[in-house]
Formats: structure tokens, C-alpha cells, sequence
């Protein structure tokens, strides 16, 4: 009686073991498989997004033609994410998508610039995401398609500070 409950116990283990393993497998296909997906949905290899609050329109729009004049072989979109400007400004903003083809424009309630941050990663469409405030300039000889195309995990550009409002 003993060896037939240790060979019921050995086998009830052996099975939950297999189940297990099976199991792990099943997820790991699955997780490799939403990796598939989201790859393929990941048409941009660069996402740019602008968290915009109550700037100045002219200062917005130099930093919009200061991205367009990133390498045009650079695959990439913006993402200029108003987070609950002043209705008449943001009238404006809207109108700035209207002016520029690869750029997505959103209307969100004020949360501050880390949840809307979050939100443009939520929609974002590259493989890359980089975030510049709507007073920022970007130089575009930093940005390289070759800097993109060696699946770095992170890239970290240098900055050169410049106060305009010093005379």
C-alpha cells in the first residue's frame, strides 16, 4: 500500500511538474509573440514628444522647425501632447499639426508634465522615444540614423544652455 501511494504521489508530482513546464512554455510564447506584435506596430524608429502648457506660440514653433530640420532619413513622429492650456492658445497648437506632416496632436486634461509624458509614451509609435520641452531646440547633426540603427538602449545627447533672456 506504501509503494502505491508513493507511486501515485511520485506520478501526481511528475504531472504538476510537467504542467508547470508547460505552462512557462505557453507564456513564453505568448510573451515572444506580443513582442512580434508590438515590434510590428512600431513603424517610427523615433517618437518625439513635446508636453506643451501655455507656451508661447512663436517659441513652439521654433522648436517645431528646429525637429523638422532633424535627417530627413530619420523615420520619425511628434507627438505634441497640450496638457489643458488656456482655450485660445490652444487653439493654436492645434493648428501647428496642420502645418507639419508627422505630427499627431493631443487635448488632455491638466495632470502635470510626468503624466503626460506617460501619456505620449502610451501613443508613441517609435522604437525610440525622446521627450523635448516646447522651449527646447534641438540641433539636428546630434541625431543620427546610424545611432538608431545600432539597438542602443539608451542615447544621451550633450546640451548647450543659452538664456535668451540675458541681454
Amino acid at each position: 500500500m506504501r509503494k502505491e501511494i508513493s507511486e501515485k504521489a511520485r506520478s501526481t508530482i511528475e504531472n504538476k511538474f510537467d504542467m508547470e513546464i508547460n505552462i512557462q512554455k505557453i507564456i513564453k510564447l505568448y510573451n515572444d509573440m506580443m513582442w512580434v506584435l508590438l515590434d510590428k506596430e512600431k513603424t517610427m524608429e523615433l517618437s518625439i514628444i513635446i508636453p506643451v502648457y501655455n507656451t508661447d506660440i512663436d517659441v513652439l514653433y521654433k522648436c517645431m522647425e528646429s525637429i523638422t530640420g532633424l535627417n530627413q532619413r530619420i523615420k520619425y513622429e511628434v507627438l505634441l501632447i497640450n496638457d489643458g492650456s488656456e482655450s485660445k492658445i490652444s487653439k493654436e497648437y492645434e493648428k501647428i499639426k496642420d502645418n507639419y506632416n508627422n505630427i499627431r496632436y493631443f487635448y488632455k486634461k491638466n495632470s502635470g508634465v510626468s503624466e503626460t509624458r506617460n501619456f505620449g509614451i502610451n501613443n508613441a509609435k517609435g522604437r525610440y522615444i525622446m521627450f523635448v520641452d516646447s522651449d527646447d531646440y534641438l540641433l539636428s547633426q546630434n541625431l543620427q540614423k546610424e545611432i538608431l540603427l545600432m539597438n542602443y538602449d539608451i542615447i544621451i545627447f550633450d546640451k548647450i544652455c543659452y538664456n535668451h533672456n540675458k541681454k
